[in-house]
């Protein structure tokens, strides 16, 4: 099929296909979530720090912790999450002084699992113990807890990821407490002059869940009940993901199309078990290119007279064949006859024959010629 039919039929299809498409489909328009704008799509707390805001108290949010450089005022509130970062050298020192002379330190679990953050934790006199999923929730993933404050009172928190418990290690006095049926969801110690809170998710203060059930109460006890009036600092990137789990996030189709482009490389580059391939074939020479390039070799050798002798003879003696005899008789008689034969001019048959020049390469070359006219006419 020609290739110009081909893309006619192409295009005839894809005519086809858009009439079909347009006819049987038409635009619709479809509302989908796409989750928080701004400041709210990196800062997970830009809806608790509103809050406390709203209620006349100060607050503000910080992407990163570093002691070191920068540290809250001296009854101010830190919530941040248990990391690396802050559990060793003298950005642990720093930390730990600080709540030492009046800082509140609201400690949140770790954003990864791999964190090492028990040092800082066992520091203040605290772990974070596992707990299965499902083990005492209601059925609409939310639990009755209490507090063991001066007014006992009820919370309702959902706690349907709260895969954590909190446990005050032996000995240490607790000022306050938030407790499930199976163990501490919020615990409170006095720590010099400052406070440290520990809290077993930090989901509750997200703003997907602030304003679910009790968990903006919590976050105000928390931040502004029994301690000192200060600003609330969050901190809500202290857990930096890795550079591929950014590349990951960020264009995995990207990541899957390199991944697929490797992979059919790796696979035309592997050894095939299949026939082997045989090799191309030559292409066929002319007869005429051979007897050219030999008639130069033997040119560019000095070979001319061995040339022109054999094919005089071979004249002769095909003649001599023909006509038994013709070789017993002089040349010039000889002439005559071949020119008899050949139809040709006898003086012209006896100089090719017996009269022959080819000192130059255009002599040879006419001379050749005349020998060859002169066997074919034979």
């Amino acid at each position: 099929m020609r290739q110009s039919t081909i893309i006619l039929l192409l295009v005839l299809a894809g005519v086809l296909f858009g009439a079909w498409f347009f006819t049987y489909h038409e635009k619709v328009i479809k509302t989908e979530y796409i989750g928080y704008s701004g400041e709210a799509r990196v800062n997970d707390f830009l809806a608790a720090e509103m809050l406390i805001t709203e209620l006349g108290l100060e607050a503000d949010s910080r992407s990163e912790l570093v002691p070191t450089e920068w540290m809250p005022g001296q009854y101010d509130t830190l919530m941040v999450h248990a990391s690396e970062s802050i559990s060793f050298g003298a950005e642990f020192d720093m930390l730990a002084s600080w709540v030492l002379n009046g800082g509140h330190l609201v400690l949140l679990p770790p954003q990864r699992d791999t964190e090492l953050t028990d040092i800082i934790l066992d520091y203040f006199g605290f772990s974070l113990e596992p707990r299965a999923a499902g083990d005492t929730d209601n059925d609409d993933g939310t639990e009755e807890t209490k507090t063991d404050e001066d007014e006992t009172s009820d919370y309702l928190i959902d706690l349907d990821s709260t895969l954590v418990r909190i446990q005050p290690h032996d000995g240490i006095t607790t000022s306050a407490t938030l407790s499930a049926d199976d163990g501490i969801i919020a615990a409170r110690r006095e720590w010099g002059d400052g406070y440290v809170t520990v809290v077993a998710n930090a989901w509750y203060f997200s703003n997907y869940n602030l304003d679910e059930y009790d968990h903006a109460r919590l976050l105000m006890d928390i931040v502004a009940g029994y301690v000192k009036e200060g600003k609330t600092w969050f901190i809500y990137n202290t857990a930096f993901p890795s550079l591929w789990e950014l590349i990951w996030k960020n264009g995995p189709f990207v990541v899957l199309g390199f991944a697929a482009s490797l992979l059919l490389w790796l696979w035309s580059r592997a050894t095939r078990f299949g026939p082997a391939v045989g090799p191309d074939s030559l292409a066929r020479r002319s007869i005429l290119e051979h007897v050219r390039a030999a008639g130069n070799f033997a040119w560019r050798n000095h070979s001319a007279a061995d040339l022109v002798t054999s094919s005089t003879a071979a004249i002769l003696h095909e003649a001599e064949r023909r006509h038994p005899g013709i070789g017993r008789l002089a040349p010039q008689a000889q002439a005559q006859q071949l020119a008899r034969m050949t139809g040709m001019h006898d003086s012209y048959v006896f100089d090719a024959l017996f009269n022959q020049d080819h000192t130059s390469h255009r002599d040879f070359t006419r001379l050749m010629k005349v020998l060859q006219r002169i066997r074919k006419n034979l």
